[in-house]
């Protein structure tokens, strides 16, 4: 998901080696950034502006989510890759469904 490609390349991995680190490609931060903007055209396209602007919304919450976990933890690990895509896709079905 597009979650992922951003977090992967915003927020650095905690470990050495570990079940998230081949998802991990050091540099091209155009693809983060190109990721961003593919799924933020698609969705406006497809759903409206109305929409795009609750996915905004998930992308703060998920950019929240990296800044607290870089701070505890040092970095991402695959627990936290898991439960970030958890979390963002709950956060999109609330606000989708309110």
């Amino acid at each position: 998901t597009q979650r992922g490609v951003a977090e992967a390349r915003a927020i650095p991995y905690a470990r050495t080696e570990g079940r998230g680190t081949p998802f991990l490609v050091p540099g091209r931060r155009w693809h983060a950034l190109s990721a961003t903007v593919v799924v933020l055209v698609a969705t406006a396209l497809a759903c409206g502006v109305g929409r795009v602007v609750l996915l905004i919304a998930v992308l703060l919450v998920t950019a929240l989510f990296g800044w607290v976990t870089r701070r505890q933890l040092g970095g991402m690990t695959g627990d936290t890759y898991g439960a970030l895509t958890e979390t963002a896709q709950a956060l999109a079905l609330l606000l989708h469904c309110r």
